[in-house]
């Protein structure tokens, strides 16, 4: 069974059978129990990639600060505002010293852009939770 279709089935099986131990779960896919909750963790915070989330429903029209799309998206902030520091995402407004805490407005077409090709490094989006 593939390792990816495999995760799946389990996170699946966590959710339509919650009272399940994971040690129940690894038992039935013949994993052990921290791998099966490692599996089911991963499929909570929704990083499983492209296995998972078979499609990006994230667009935004208007303008918006890297907080908010983090929010949104679950990509982490510091990444978005690497994007900016980068030249890969625009900024349509930045506020400067003389208005400090106010957000940065990021352009919302090349921040579509830059969401739809997003893929999670396992191991940082790991580490975050």
């Amino acid at each position: 069974m593939n390792v990816a279709i495999r995760n799946r089935a389990i996170y699946e099986t966590h959710k339509a059978h919650p009272e399940l131990t994971y040690r129940e779960l690894g038992d039935t896919f013949g994993i052990s129990r921290q791998e099966a909750h490692r599996v089911v963790k991963e499929g909570e915070r929704g990083i499983m990639g492209a296995d998972m989330n078979t499609t990006n429903n994230h667009r935004f029209d208007k303008p918006i600060s890297a907080t908010e799309v983090s929010r949104e998206t679950g990509i982490p902030r510091w990444t978005i505002e690497k994007w900016a520091q980068r030249g890969l995402v625009k900024v349509v407004q930045h506020p400067g010293h003389a208005a400090p805490g106010k957000p940065v407005l990021l352009d919302p077409v090349t921040l579509n852009e830059r969401i739809r090709r997003y893929r999670p490094h396992r191991k940082l989006a790991a580490v975050e939770a």
